[in-house]
């Protein structure tokens, strides 16, 4: 399966995101190839500084379970609109925040464009606070954008940060669960 995690703006977590659910699928023991679309490249550096991800940057012609991209933060990017096209499943990254609704809703129209007809989109929430006002209109905003919001969402962690430096010791158990679970939901899709 190819999963692209796309938002059209940046600071949304999706080269967290990427991270995070290759890591997840990989200790799930799928081979798992990552491609790192973002031109800041954060996440191709972080895999080939780190000593063990758990995955690796997708080589040419090597076979993977999973290749998720993490795509530019620029909804008109070629790199984005290819990966989408690419993709059995677009992860539409996004917070609670007002402003990344209207950028996740401006930008959906060109989302759905570019995606082949065989696959599948939806939203995945991210630094999800339960007791937030903004966080409790979830299904609302996922509405608004025209894509079905995922059941899974990322909660506002610091160990998701901390992954970047410890790798998947630093996740809690309730980090752990959100994460298997998203994984799940992502593969039924």
């Amino acid at each position: 399966m190819i999963i692209a995690v796309v938002n059209g703006k940046g600071g949304v977590g999706k080269s967290t995101v990427s991270a995070l659910l290759a890591s997840t699928l990989h200790r799930a023991e799928h081979s798992v190839g990552v491609v790192d679309r973002d031109p800041q490249q954060s996440l191709a550096m972080w895999v080939e500084s780190h000593e063990e991800p758990g995955f690796e940057l997708a080589r040419e012609g090597q076979k993977y379970d999973h290749v998720i991209i993490d795509t530019p933060p620029r909804i008109e990017a070629e790199e984005l609109k290819d990966s989408v096209r690419r993709a059995d499943l677009v992860l539409v990254v996004l917070t609670s925040s007002p402003l990344d609704a209207q950028a996740t809703i401006a930008a959906a129209p060109s989302i759905r464009k570019s995606m082949k007809r065989s696959a599948r989109a939806c939203c995945l929430f991210t630094q999800v606070s339960k007791r937030s006002v903004l966080d409790r209109s979830l299904p609302k905003i996922a509405k608004l954008t025209g894509f079905p919001k995922l059941k899974s969402t990322l909660g506002l962690r610091t160990c998701y940060r901390t992954f970047f430096i410890e790798g998947w010791k630093a996740l809690t158990p309730a980090a752990r669960e959100e994460l298997y679970k998203l994984s799940l939901e992502c593969l039924r899709k």
